[in-house]
């Protein structure tokens, strides 16, 4: 099932059991997935345009969350505010692929240097960029592999 379906039926569940919440905001993120897919030839949008835009979703909610709670003041309708960005922050991960742990990516980086006998240089960083891309497809996430790797000494 493509990504963009997944969040349809769970967007219909959530209307049928009336949870406005859950229903409203996937709704949102329905339309701007599929608005790209649209204004590139009217087609459907592809399943990394859809995680592209909810991997905005969560940027954003996660610099509200960063901003809300920076400030000085902690009133309860700040607080009420940050529980829904929360919330709405747990509905949207339900649709991103967990991530890799550091220490995960840390191993991986470990063997591919011991296996393709490479020194800790930038030249070595891009064969292992590609390395993990290729195997982690999706759940590749380009930063934490640059700055685990800074952060070897191997």
């Amino acid at each position: 099932m493509s990504k963009i379906l997944e969040i349809k039926a769970a967007q219909l569940v959530a209307r049928k059991a009336k949870n406005t919440t859950t229903a409203s905001l996937l709704t949102t993120v329905i339309g701007e997935a599929e608005m790209i897919g649209k204004s590139a030839g009217n087609r459907e949008s592809t399943d990394a345009e859809v995680l592209a835009v909810l991997k905005k979703f969560e940027k954003n909610m996660l610099e509200t969350i960063g901003y809300l709670t920076s400030g000085q003041s902690t009133s309860d309708f700040l607080v009420d505010k940050i529980n829904i960005v929360e919330a709405e922050l747990e509905i949207i991960r339900q649709f991103l692929p967990t991530k890799l742990t550091d220490l995960q990516v840390q191993k991986d980086i470990g063997s591919i240097m011991t296996e393709r006998n490479l020194v800790n240089e930038p030249k070595s960083l891009g064969i292992i960029t590609k390395e993990l891309k290729v195997k982690y497809g999706e759940q590749f996430d380009g930063q934490q592999i640059s700055t685990q790797f800074k952060g070897m000494s191997v």
